[in-house]
């Protein structure tokens, strides 16, 4: 703590903490209470942030390190994009570090840049005695693409820089032996560099450190902002758009020669868990909810019903009926309106259906899970027992139906096999949750020891 808040009393410190870190109060906030400027609290508390970041040691514990209370600050100063001026040629402007970065380092020469954070991220991945089976690591330089947004041009180079960074510090950590690093991006975007400012659309002209001029042009905002003919203010509206031009991949490592400059987007799937060793084929993913298992658990908590093992799945459809009474509906997970839809797998965890208050002792229900992409269905028959006394508890697991059938309930799903994605289907539903996660360009890191051959 003392290295966290050096320049504040021991009182101002633990009531700083007290307000920002466990209230989740406002810098300004905590700054207005504490009596102190909002410049003094926010360097103290980026003071903390360098030296928590630093003195991470693995625990066993997942970490969770919150930076900032919105975006970080870039690497380079913001700077500003407007129309087309042959004043702005006689004055190029050349991109000026940020005070404000997390990558400067403090008298402690501690600092928290992207390049710190995969430093970081990979010891605390190695210390892990799990990573001997492998792990993966994604690193996302995600304020290129908002500066690009912005029309920043300084901000993305510096971000673009700080990506490379990372790059390097992971390079720097891992055997490539049997490691495989992938560099890419989810989309193009809207800046050019081109010989001259064009006329129709914004631009800014740079020194670059060569001391030759670059001119970055943007020309996707869907309105003209009247700032952009302002020189002082320049372009602020932040709805740069998206472009659809090819983006570039490469890869090093076991694996990399799947990656040849250009890639089908689902591909990355497949060359990611083929690096993992894990299953990557549509029969191979639904094999992984072979295993699957439902049990009626009562306890001083309620009445719930307790599933696990549908790996092979990204969700399940469940009922729990009364065959007594018509197959009236008592649960369920609602209607099923696409291929995805349904309550999202846990992998490896235990899921619960809450039956508390639903059963009648001695009566026999039937529960019904169906997983959505393997087409996996559990349906089991429990006779409901007496509810649980004090700290007593009860695994009740039932019996097996056989061939259940297509069982459809009140809501209209289909509790049987239903579904199933074919081989397309399937890889795009594992890879979207990987790919909407990279904003402009993004490092993923895999590392895979003792793969089975």
């Amino acid at each position: 703590m003392g290295t966290c808040y050096s320049h504040l009393s021991p009182d101002e410190r633990i009531r700083i903490e007290r307000l920002h870190c466990e209230q989740g109060l406002s810098v300004r906030e905590t700054a207005r209470l504490v009596g102190r400027d909002k410049a003094t609290v926010s360097r103290e508390l980026k003071r903390g942030l360098w030296f928590a970041l630093n003195a991470l040691e693995y625990t066993g514990k997942p970490v969770l390190a919150l930076m900032a209370e919105g975006n970080l600050q870039t690497q380079f100063a913001p700077s500003v994009a407007t129309k087309k001026d042959p004043a702005k040629d006689e004055d190029p402007i050349q991109c000026a570090v940020n005070p404000d970065w997390l990558g400067n380092k403090n008298a402690n020469g501690n600092s928290a840049s992207l390049a710190d954070m995969t430093d970081k991220a990979i010891d605390l991945l190695q210390a892990n005695p799990k990573s001997r089976n492998g792990f993966f690591l994604q690193v996302e330089g995600a304020s290129i693409d908002k500066q690009d947004h912005n029309a920043n041009a300084c901000g993305q180079i510096g971000e673009t820089d700080d990506l490379d960074k990372a790059i390097s510090a992971a390079l720097k950590k891992v055997d490539l032996k049997d490691t495989l690093i992938i560099v890419t991006a989810d989309h193009a975007h809207t800046s050019q560099i081109v010989n001259e400012p064009p006329a129709y659309a914004l631009s800014t002209i740079l020194v670059n450190k060569l001391g030759e001029r670059m001119v970055v042009s943007y020309g996707t905002a869907p309105s003209a902002d009247p700032d952009a003919a302002d020189p002082t203010k320049g372009y602020g509206q932040g709805d740069m758009e998206h472009t659809g031009t090819q983006l570039r991949i490469a890869a090093s490592g076991p694996g990399a020669q799947r990656v040849n400059g250009l890639t089908d987007q689902t591909d990355n799937f497949f060359t990611i868990a083929n690096a993992l060793d894990l299953a990557e084929t549509t029969d191979q993913m639904k094999t992984l909810s072979d295993g699957a298992d439902a049990n009626l658990v009562v306890d001083e908590k309620g009445q719930r019903v307790e599933f696990s093992g549908f790996n092979g799945d990204a969700s399940v459809t469940y009922t729990v009926t009364d065959p007594t009474n018509g197959d009236a509906v008592i649960a369920t997970s609602g209607e099923a309106t696409d291929p995805v839809s349904g309550v999202r797998v846990r992998t490896d965890q235990t899921m619960s259906i809450d039956l508390t208050g639903k059963l009648t002792e001695g009566k026999t229900y039937r529960v019904t899970i169906t997983g959505r992409q393997s087409g996996k269905v559990v349906a089991k028959d429990f006779q409901a027992p007496a509810a649980a006394a004090g700290d007593d508890s009860q695994v009740v697991p039932g019996e097996t139906v056989e061939n259940p059938g297509d069982n459809t309930s009140a809501a209209g799903q289909q509790t049987g096999v239903a579904g199933v994605l074919d081989k397309t289907g399937s890889a795009i539903a594992a890879v979207v949750v990987l790919i909407a996660a990279l904003v402009s360009t993004a490092l993923a890191l895999k590392t895979v020891k003792g793969r089975r051959h």
